[in-house]
């Protein structure tokens, strides 16, 4: 990031190729940056060169790929029912709730907690989807990363799946809202 590459190209901060100061794909120029997508309480400004792939977006779930599909940003937001019921239940034991939702997806090989402008997140690290109990087809190089935790109305998750060529966490910082 910030730099020129072995073989010769300029990165800008977040890792995207550029050239007299415009983000590049393979294909060409990317497209301008700037369209917010908000679901449940939780907004997003997709990343240079990734797509929002609007056949399997839906209303609680927003995915976004780059133009080989080989690498994707996922966000869901749910609002959980009747949660001002929940009091300070949520609070006290939400990171509790997400562990155990966690591992019946499989084992993650690590966990931190984050801190980010929109609050504390849980971070699971996951050795690829073939670590993953849920159907991923092809294994997808590079590790999956959860980005979960709940608010006082609803549970959130961004997951990042194979090697988006940017840190997570900038993309947390800089991308989520």
């Amino acid at each position: 990031m910030n730099t020129t590459t072995p073989d010769g190209y300029t990165v800008d901060e977040s890792g995207a190729w550029v050239v007299d100061g415009v983000i590049q794909t393979q294909g060409g120029q990317a497209a301008e940056l700037g369209e917010t997508h908000t679901i449940a309480g939780l907004s997003f400004m997709a990343p240079a060169g990734f797509s929002k792939d609007k056949e399997i977006s839906d209303a609680g779930s927003l995915y976004f790929f780059n133009d080989s599909h080989s690498c994707g940003i996922a966000l869901l937001s749910e609002e959980i029912p009747e949660a001002e019921l929940y009091g300070d239940l949520l609070d006290q034991y939400g990171e509790v709730i997400l562990d155990m939702a966690m591992n019946e997806i499989g084992v993650p090989a690590a966990k931190e907690t984050k801190q980010f402008s929109t609050g504390t997140w849980y971070c699971y690290q996951y050795n690829g989807t073939a670590s993953l109990n849920i159907p991923a087809g092809d294994d997808i190089a590079g590790p999956v990363y959860f980005y979960t935790r709940i608010t006082d109305t609803s549970i959130q998750m961004v997951m990042f799946v194979g090697n988006t060529g940017v840190n997570p966490d900038d993309i947390m910082k800089n991308h989520v809202h």
